[in-house]
C-alpha cells in the first residue's frame, strides 16, 4: 500500500493541477495509517519513501496551489516523530520545501508549517547544541526564511494569532545564545510577549522556552528587560 502512496504523490511533481486529488487521497490514507499506528516512519526515513516523496511534492507545489489538506500530516509528523527523527528533519531537503511554502496565503496551512519549523528548530542534539542551531539557521538564512517570517508578522491579513507567535518562536529559536539581529528584534519580542498571554498553554509555553534561550546571549537582554518589564509592573 505505501508502495502505491509514493507512487501517487510522485505522480504530483510537476502536474498538481491533474493529480493534486490524487496526491491528497494518498496523503489521507497515510495520515490514517499514521493514527492508527500502521506506518512505520524510521523505515520510511530509512528507506527514503513516503517523507522524501512528500517534501519532494511541497516543493513542487505552488504556495497559491497549497490548501490544508496537503498540510495537515505535518501535525501527525510532530506527534508521532522521535527526536532523533525530527533531528533528520533539520536537513536542507526537508526544510527548504516548507520555507518556499510560507508565501501561501491559506491561514491553516501556514499555521500547520510554521508550528512544524518551529518543533523542528527546536530539536537540539545535546552533544553538538550550537552546530545543531547553526546548521538550521544557516538553511533559513539561505533560503531567506526569515525576512518571510517577518513578513507574516507584520501582515494584517491573518484573523489566527498563533501564525505570527510559531513565526516569532522560529526565529527567536533560531537565534538561541545569539543576538537577534535588527530588524527582527523588536517585533520577535513584541510577538513572544503576546504569546505569553495566549490562552493555548502550549503556545505560552513556547513562549518561555525561546524567552530562555535568547536569554542566554547578554546581547539580548536589555531588548528582552525594556519590553516585558514595564507590561508586568503595569
Amino acid at each position: 500500500m505505501m508502495s502505491d502512496i509514493n507512487n501517487a504523490i510522485r505522480e504530483g511533481n510537476n502536474n498538481v493541477e491533474d493529480h493534486g486529488g490524487i496526491v491528497l487521497v494518498a496523503i489521507q490514507i497515510a495520515q490514517h495509517f499514521l493514527v492508527n499506528k500502521k506506518l512505520d516512519i524510521q523505515q520510511e526515513f530509512e528507506e527514503g519513501r513516503f517523507i522524501d516523496e512528500l517534501f519532494k511534492f511541497y516543493s513542487f507545489i505552488q504556495s497559491d496551489q497549497i490548501i490544508n489538506d496537503f498540510t495537515f500530516v505535518l501535525v501527525h509528523f510532530m506527534d508521532d516523530m522521535t527526536h532523533t527523527q525530527k533531528l533528520k528533519m533539520k536537513q536542507e531537503k526537508y526544510i527548504t520545501p516548507l520555507i518556499h511554502l510560507l508565501e501561501c496565503n491559506d491561514e491553516d496551512c501556514l499555521a500547520q508549517i510554521s508550528m512544524f519549523l518551529f518543533d523542528i528548530a527546536i530539536q537540539i542534539d545535546l552533544s553538538g547544541e550550537i552546530q545543531q542551531q547553526n546548521q538550521i539557521r544557516s538553511v533559513f538564512e539561505k533560503f531567506e526564511a526569515l525576512p518571510q517570517l517577518l513578513k507574516i508578522m507584520k501582515s494584517e491579513n491573518f484573523e489566527r494569532d498563533d501564525i505570527n507567535s510559531y513565526s516569532a518562536a522560529i526565529i527567536g529559536s533560531t537565534y538561541k545564545a545569539s543576538k537577534l539581529p535588527d530588524e527582527f528584534r523588536r517585533i520577535v519580542i513584541e510577538q513572544l510577549k503576546l504569546a505569553a498571554q495566549h490562552k493555548d498553554k502550549d503556545i505560552a509555553g513556547l513562549s518561555a522556552l525561546v524567552f530562555a534561550g535568547l536569554a542566554e546571549c547578554v546581547d539580548n537582554h536589555s531588548d528582552i528587560v525594556a519590553e516585558i518589564i514595564p507590561h508586568t509592573l503595569s
